[in-house]
């Protein structure tokens, strides 16, 4: 997991590395990734692997059904700051009433 203060800007591929950084996290290998979100196990670890270098980026639809399976949201995989990624995971898992209190104490 990134330090969550570190202000380092994630390079061009941020869905993949994101991915491949929470698959890892989970200790998923990428053909169990690829299979819970609909892919034939004959090619899921290839399509996984793919996203995960950026020679391909899924569809949004597709993106979707990763977060689920990755317990992200799907904001965290496109995010272009660490610290803001590491926030919204970590606040996926707080109540709408939370996020609120959250927000109105920042000002």
């Amino acid at each position: 997991m990134t330090d969550i203060f570190d202000p380092q800007i994630v390079p061009d591929n941020t869905f993949g590395g994101r991915l491949r950084a929470r698959r890892k996290e989970l200790n998923l290998s990428q053909e169990a990734v690829g299979v819970s979100i609909g892919l034939d196990e004959s090619c899921s670890r290839a399509r996984i692997s793919r996203y995960e270098t950026g020679a391909h980026e899924p569809n949004i639809n597709t993106a979707k059904k990763l977060a689920d399976t990755l317990m992200a949201p799907v904001a965290y995989f496109y995010c272009e700051r660490d610290s803001l990624a590491e926030l919204i995971l970590k606040a996926n898992n707080f109540s709408d009433k939370q996020i609120y209190n959250f927000c109105k104490n920042l000002t």
